[in-house]
């Protein structure tokens, strides 16, 4: 299970990740948009998007053109733009165990995990415990 979001100038943005049948994720609709001070409601669609999981779609065409889901909630133009004053962060479980933190820049313009800066939690842990510990970290990183 893998979730990412994007916190920009105060407002948290928590897209739906699909899973293609190549195996690679896009960000797709629907989307939550809350504030980042709206604790319980941070909770929620981080909770929400956590049980859902990740659907399964058809893998695009080859040139399909890609579109970021995002620009349509943030009401930015571009990209570059939306990136300038964005924080992702990534959620991600495996047997059980799940692992968060913050994404860094690559230098080709997109983003990757910051294996210094996640965070992992104990084998067991609860949803709830989950989005308790990653909203916590946000919103104390992001002050």
């Amino acid at each position: 299970m893998l979730l990412d979001f994007v916190v920009r100038k105060g407002v948290v943005y928590v897209p739906t990740l699909a899973k293609t049948e190549a195996g690679f994720y896009r960000t797709v609709e629907p989307v939550a948009v809350v504030e980042l001070s709206d604790t319980q409601a941070l909770k929620s669609a981080l909770k929400g998007k956590l049980l859902e999981g990740n659907p399964l779609i058809p893998t695009p065409e080859p040139g399909t053109q890609r579109t970021f889901v995002l620009l349509k909630y943030s009401a930015v133009k571009s990209l570059s733009r939306f990136d300038k004053d964005a924080a992702y962060w990534t959620i991600s479980e495996e047997n059980g165990v799940y692992e968060f933190g913050p994404l860094k820049r690559r230098k080709d313009r997109g983003w990757e995990e910051d294996s210094k800066a996640m965070t992992q939690l104990p084998p067991g842990s609860s949803v709830d415990d989950v989005t308790d510990a990653v909203v916590e970290s946000v919103q104390s990183s992001l002050k």
